[in-house]
């Protein structure tokens, strides 16, 4: 089960790199969350959806992981449920505060 998430995460990093070299995905210069000029990862929200991804810093990239664990860690919650909140978030620019052991309600 593991290798094959993996090779799925393989996976959608290549066709990611693809995309940006054969022109059909465009890279921004800025971060999605806090719109620095750094070097940008391609954050997966969703494996199944390769091509859909939130451009990141390495710091806003790694705080994004740290609050996902936090949240699976603290609660059960239906993980689309979790990603699409977290996302909206993202994408809005917006900050997440106070997060309860219940979040989101």
């Amino acid at each position: 089960m593991v290798a094959l998430k993996l090779r799925i995460m393989e996976l959608a990093r290549h066709k990611i790199e693809y995309a940006v070299r054969a022109g059909l995905l465009e890279k921004p210069h800025n971060c999605s969350y806090c719109g620095c000029e750094k070097r940008l990862h391609a954050h997966h929200p969703d494996y199944r959806k390769p091509l859909d991804v939130i451009w990141l810093c390495s710091e806003c990239h790694m705080k994004w992981h740290k609050l996902l664990r936090a949240i699976n860690r603290d609660c059960v919650l239906n993980n689309d449920v979790v990603l699409q909140t977290v996302n909206r978030t993202i994408q809005n620019n917006g900050v997440i505060r106070g997060i309860s052991k219940c979040w989101p309600a």
